[in-house]
């Protein structure tokens, strides 16, 4: 993120407007705002080529207050932290209030902001989904959409041109606007009447919705009062689990030779995912004693932020395995003794925090993204800012974060 990966490599000068970060192989300098602003990386054998900076706003506001916090910063740090200010102060406030509830693509929306003016701004709030795209994937041509109308910029990128992909464009948050979610929701507008028809009648989508609406044999599960259920889920919260037990339910029914069951809300998916009763046939015959339940998961030992959650049951490190195909449920037993604990990052990327005891406070064990990959050292960064302002509010005697 700016030269912030591989942070203990980069270092940072601010002149002429423009910030240059420092690194072992290249050089980048940036303008963030203005008619000239663009990002350009030296690198090192060749000539200045623009490139696409990992900008997210909340993300450097974190970084920056977590510096700030930092008693005696090394220099490399002090002008690291002038770096984030400067970018800071440079967008305006109105840019970055309209970008900031977007999860991904900050740098290219601050641009659209920053050539499109107020036009872009309405754009933005009114369908985050559209402004998404003129930013991502029509940089060079916004100027002309931004004044064309809403349905011929959804035919721009593939969608119907109609007021019924508008509105559908529309219903998606902006905290739920993706690469992945606008691909979905193309192809059951264009491909899917049958899941588009849905669509139109629901008041929001999410990425869990999409998932369920645009596989028949999961939405001929699901009652309409349900599906709307779906759309208010928090866009933050992880729906793979939710996809994994109305699979599961499906298949179950198939193998008994029965009717799948009728979803008519969110509670029904628990309750039939329960094992069924063994039936009373009013034979007194002993029965072995059932095995002990496995012991329950201790409480957070740290405070949650907005993006970093608790993973507090079995089923939950069982489902964030699932998700991100690691074996996180493995260590289960561990974390109900107590040695260990893991929590959910939601923001900026999908990983996996778990945390081990050492005496009387934690330490960051290991950060894992998705099938074990690693992280970005900004993410990382983002992570030891958040526990050491948890082990010092939670405890004094907290222990510091590993190095």
């Amino acid at each position: 993120m700016l030269g912030v990966e591989g942070s203990t490599a980069v270092d940072f000068a601010i002149r002429d407007g423009m910030i240059y970060c420092y690194r072992r192989d290249s050089t980048e300098r940036i303008r963030p705002w203005g008619p000239e602003a663009g990002a350009w990386r030296f690198p090192g054998r060749a000539s200045w080529q623009a490139f696409t900076p990992d900008v997210r706003i909340d993300l450097i506001e974190a970084l920056a207050a977590g510096l700030e916090r930092t008693p005696r910063l090394p220099p490399r740090r002090k002008r690291q932290l002038e770096a984030f200010r400067f970018l800071l102060a440079s967008w305006p406030a109105e840019a970055k209030d309209c970008v900031r509830p977007f999860s991904a693509a900050h740098w290219e929306l601050l641009q659209l902001v920053n050539r499109g003016g107020e036009r872009a701004v309405q754009l933005l709030r009114s369908n985050p989904a559209l402004g998404y795209l003129v930013a991502t994937e029509a940089a060079g041509d916004s100027g002309r959409l931004l004044g064309a109308r809403r349905r011929e910029i959804a035919a721009r990128f593939g969608f119907p041109e109609t007021e019924h992909s508008v509105r559908a464009l529309g219903k998606a948050p902006a905290g739920c606007v993706s690469a992945d979610l606008l691909k979905a929701l193309r192809g059951a507008l264009a491909d899917d009447s049958e899941a588009g028809e849905v669509l139109a009648q629901l008041p929001r989508i999410n990425p869990g919705l999409l998932s369920v609406v645009c596989r028949p044999e999961l939405r001929g599960l699901v009652s309409f009062a349900c599906l709307r259920q779906i759309g208010r889920i928090d866009p933050r919260t992880p729906h793979f689990d939710l996809v994994a037990r109305l699979e599961n339910l499906l298949e179950y029914a198939r193998r008994q030779g029965r009717r799948p069951p009728r979803i008519n809300r969110l509670a029904d998916i628990d309750r039939l995912s329960r094992p069924a009763p063994a039936p009373n046939t009013g034979q007194q015959r002993k029965t072995p004693a059932p095995a002990p339940a496995p012991a329950p998961f201790p409480p957070p030992p740290l405070p949650e932020s907005r993006h970093i959650l608790a993973i507090r049951t079995r089923d939950d490190l069982r489902a964030e395995g699932r998700e991100l195909q690691h074996c996180a449920a493995r260590y289960a037993r561990r974390v109900a003794e107590g040695a260990l604990f893991f929590y959910r990052m939601l923001e900026p990327e999908r990983a996996t925090i778990c945390l081990r005891r050492r005496g009387d406070g934690w330490e960051l064990d290991a950060v894992r993204g998705p099938r074990n990959r690693r992280v970005n050292a900004s993410t990382v960064m983002l992570i030891r800012n958040w526990l050491r302002g948890a082990l010092h509010h939670h405890s004094p005697a907290a222990t510091k974060p590993a190095q």
